[in-house]
């Protein structure tokens, strides 16, 4: 016996398949102005994207989704969250940390992640540093650019001694 609107199991598997990509996703709402907004963000997260990419980071500084908007791939390992942002000292000499931690390469994970507009601002892992980043988003590329290290010494002691960055991590 056949039927007159069967759908091949193959058929049935690709429109599935979009399906729950496109539910997983959730909508995007693409204005004219070329900018896109993710509807389904929540305010632990905060969410870039543009006409070919959806980056959601965490408001602690881990990477949360990467997906590639066109084949709707999730472009980052499931299950692990590494942080975006880092610092990293060769050397650390914070008299603070002398006693604790030794005194080899250390890096400092983000661990939290602000966006005001256009910026990202982003804290440190116990380091009194704040990066700046601008955000340039057109519909082909998404553009991060540090441009602010900012020291606060009011975090700490007026009498401590600035310390030294000696790598940037921006998207590991």
């Amino acid at each position: 016996m056949t039927m007159k609107n069967q759908t091949s199991r193959r058929d049935f598997i690709k429109k599935s398949s979009l399906l729950a990509v496109g539910a997983s996703l959730g909508e995007s709402v693409f204005p004219a102005s070329g900018n896109v907004l993710y509807s389904d963000a929540t305010e632990e997260e905060i969410i870039i994207e543009n006409t070919e990419i959806c980056l959601i980071l965490s408001t602690d500084g881990k990477a949360l989704s990467l997906i590639h908007k066109s084949s709707g791939e999730e472009c980052l390992v499931k299950n692990v969250k590494s942080p975006v942002f880092a610092l990293t000292e060769y050397c650390p000499y914070d008299s603070e940390n002398f006693l604790t931690y030794i005194a080899r390469a250390t890096t400092y994970p983000a661990n939290k992640v602000v966006r005001e507009g256009d910026k990202l601002n982003v804290n440190f892992e116990r380091i009194a540093y704040t990066a700046t980043i601008l955000l340039n988003i057109t519909p082909e590329y998404i553009g991060l650019k540090l441009t602010e290290l900012d020291y606060d010494l009011e975090k700490v002691s007026s009498v401590k001694r600035r310390t030294e960055i000696d790598e940037f991590t921006l998207l590991q």
